[in-house]
């Protein structure tokens, strides 16, 4: 049970949980928002694929893609001591390691996007595929094939978050080696602690 108290379960599910929320708020009010369409919704037809395939290769994708950061984790956490897990994470670091990994993330996915057009061998065998969907679906921008998602998005997030740190930074919030004391969950201000996912102080066991 210590991964769904930890700040792991956070940055592993709750991605997935907003990517659902939002989409399917979308699609909940789909008609409402027609006329801001590209397409209006009877052009739907002409995608190549269903929308139950394009949710079963999303849920497949997100399977993946969960499995490689809890892993990922895992080997991660493996390499910081013990009295380095109760550590906070000051703005300033906060502010550097969100820098940086927009610094890495976001060329790395253009730059690979770029060549999945530009490679003749893979659009035709790995991103077509997210090109079946000629009038895309609020929930349809991770329905691609499972290299294209490895070599754009996962990879991508994983050379972010091991280049700038961030796996310094997290702990779990019930560690067995941590002391018996109370804890901010982040060590910022408390003005922004209320920006963190999880509640502000946890008594550790």
């Amino acid at each position: 049970m210590e991964l769904f108290t930890s700040d792991e379960a956070v940055m592993t599910f709750v991605p997935v949980a907003v990517y659902w929320l939002h989409s399917g708020l979308y699609e909940v009010y789909a008609a409402a928002l027609e006329k801001y369409r590209l397409h209006p919704m009877k052009e739907d037809a002409r995608n190549r694929v269903s929308k139950l395939d394009v949710v079963r290769g999303v849920l497949l994708q997100q399977a993946l893609q969960t499995a490689i950061s809890l892993f990922l984790f895992k080997l991660t956490g493996e390499g910081i001591k013990p009295a380095e897990e109760p550590g906070t994470c000051s703005l300033v670091s906060t502010t550097r390691q969100f820098f940086v990994t927009a610094v890495v993330m976001d060329p790395w996915q253009y730059l690979m996007h770029h060549q999945m057009h530009r490679s003749l061998f893979l659009y035709k065998h790995v991103h077509s595929r997210h090109h079946r969907l000629v009038v895309t679906y609020a929930f349809g921008a991770q329905y691609n094939h499972r290299v294209d998602g490895l070599l754009i998005e996962t990879a991508s997030g994983t050379a972010a978050f091991l280049v700038s740190g961030m796996w310094r930074g997290r702990r779990r919030l019930s560690s067995p080696s941590a002391p018996s004391r109370e804890l901010t969950t982040t060590g910022l201000p408390p003005p922004l602690e209320l920006l963190h996912p999880l509640p502000q102080q946890r008594r550790l066991p």
